[in-house]
């Protein structure tokens, strides 16, 4: 039996969320279970819709994508936040990862190099196997 991601994206920009899931809608293995435009809003999206992981933008206003990410981890420990961000800061870097964040990998197994807007290793098998976490 053939296992789907299902994701949740946040970011409070509708047109990188469009783009993000325009991105992501050809992969057979990926369903969008939901969007989020604020920190606030994904903490209430993950725990009803449950997703296998979310995609999450570091800035935004209010509740930041790390601070979103620690609520999400401490009633959802097992469900992975991938933090998603255009800044190259070991700030942020060192802050999502104490936050209990999961980062994106620089490149993908057998790949030379991604982008940073290059999502595809999300639907590796690799990826598949560490993001699934339903029964």
């Amino acid at each position: 039996m053939k296992r789907t991601i299902n994701v949740l994206l946040v970011d409070d920009h509708t047109v990188v969320r469009e783009g993000i899931c325009s991105m992501l809608s050809g992969e057979r293995d990926i369903v969008m279970v939901g969007e989020a435009s604020s920190g606030y809003e994904a903490v209430r999206k993950t725990n009803d819709l449950e997703p296998h992981v979310v995609l999450m933008d570091v800035r935004m206003p209010g509740m930041s994508g790390i601070e979103a990410t620690r609520h999400i981890k401490s009633a959802n420990p097992t469900v992975p936040v991938i933090i998603l961000t255009m800044y190259d800061s070991d700030m942020y870097v060192i802050e999502a990862i104490q936050a209990g964040a999961s980062l994106p990998p620089r490149t993908s197994p057998g790949s030379s190099s991604a982008t940073p807007y290059d999502l595809s290793w999300l639907a590796a098998p690799w990826c598949a196997e560490a993001c699934w976490s339903g029964p």
